[in-house]
């Protein structure tokens, strides 16, 4: 990237009223000043000065009290809302996904609209909850876990014993270890393993991290040193897709437990 072009995208960014100017012009093609002055708080000389500089670079032309944007000028405002849309989302995703090695995914990350549940002060286990909350109302479940607690499979339990839900999870040896070890977790696997619409499997592959495909949300638990921090979920079909497809590919490689 040339000097020249990294100062146009600087002329941009350091003014409010220049995307605002630029911005509306894009969506609307052609607009009087009077028009332009409703869409900013800017003084009339502020918006003068700054649909100067913008026709200056080429980004929009003025005629008989009008401003049309340009092609060029359609380019930038497009592409710089899409940087300031990349930038939220690095923002608002990066200190969770830096827990996460996110090759696995077959998708862009920050294209799917991911909502972030984490733990607060007052509420450390709240993507815990939100999970065992979306289990209670589903009907078909599926769920890769490479660890476990006890309150969502409590929920998943009432769940599929009212026979409300088909249900199918998949372990590692360690999580199952942890189903025929820890008592709460036995009972409650041990009643779904009553139920035809359940069924458990078992895999000696490593499962990265939880992936559940709860009716038609795809969810990504995220931990940090074998703890929780946070849930994503999204309903994006793209990411739902990849989600099928992962879940396929390990059940083809795992066992059915028969009895814990």
């Amino acid at each position: 990237m040339q000097g020249e072009d990294l100062e146009a995208v600087e002329y941009l960014a350091r003014s409010e009223t220049r995307v605002q100017l630029l911005t509306a012009l894009a969506e609307e093609h052609r607009l009087r000043k009077d028009e332009l002055q409703e869409r900013t708080d800017a003084s009339r000389t502020t918006i003068q000065r700054n649909l100067a500089g913008l026709e200056e670079r080429g980004w929009i032309t003025s005629t008989n009290r009008e401003y049309a944007c340009t092609i060029a000028g359609e380019w930038v405002a497009d592409d710089f809302e899409g940087l300031v849309q990349t930038v939220r989302e690095a923002s608002r995703l990066g200190p969770v996904l830096q827990h996460i090695d996110t090759s696995t995914f077959e998708f862009d990350p920050s294209s799917v609209g991911f909502e972030v549940t984490s733990g607060t002060r007052g509420h450390p286990m709240k993507m815990i909850q939100a999970h065992a909350q979306s289990l209670r109302g589903a009907t078909d479940v599926r769920l890769l876990l490479p660890e476990t607690g006890e309150g969502p499979v409590q929920a998943l339990t009432e769940r599929t014993v009212a026979g409300a839900c088909e249900t199918t999870v998949l372990v590692t040896e360690t999580v199952l270890d942890v189903f025929r070890t820890n008592p709460a977790c036995r009972g409650y696997v041990e009643e779904m393993m009553q139920v035809a619409e359940f069924e458990l499997l078992v895999t000696d592959a490593e499962i990265p991290y939880y992936l559940g495909v709860v009716d038609d949300e795809v969810q990504i638990g995220v931990s940090e040193n074998g703890q929780p921090i946070a849930l994503l979920t999204t309903d994006s079909p793209t990411a739902f897709e990849w989600a099928e497809r992962t879940a396929a590919d390990y059940l083809a490689d795992s066992a059915v437990v028969d009895e814990l």
